[in-house]
């Protein structure tokens, strides 16, 4: 038997990753940080984060869709990047409120 969906869950899960890449540079350039997204990543490294955005402190943003999943490539940067010191986060739909904490200057929990 399916589970049926909430409104909000129904409109998280229908937002897509162009979405999402919109509302975190719209988010970030009102926060005052440089942001850096690749146009097309044809040609790119695999698996390297969607975003990377500085300020006083660099962060990589991997953007994923509610039902995305990570490639093993994408994991591998994540744990390089995390092993050497950086910041990296995960960007769903959900954990947009979250985000914009995190780009205020402050990490959840901290």
């Amino acid at each position: 038997m399916a589970t049926k969906l909430s409104q909000q869950q129904r409109i998280l899960r229908d937002i897509t990753e162009k979405q999402l890449d919109a509302t975190l540079k719209d988010l970030a350039l009102m926060l005052g940080w440089k942001v850096y997204h690749t146009f097309n990543s044809k040609f790119s490294v695999a698996g390297f984060p969607d975003w990377t955005l500085v300020r006083e402190r660099i962060v990589f943003i991997e953007n994923k869709r509610m039902q995305g999943k990570m490639s093993q490539a994408q994991e591998e940067w994540r744990d390089a990047i995390l092993s050497a010191g950086g910041e990296w986060d995960l960007l769903r739909p959900d954990g947009l409120q979250q985000m914009a904490e995190i780009l205020k200057g402050g990490r959840p929990n901290e």
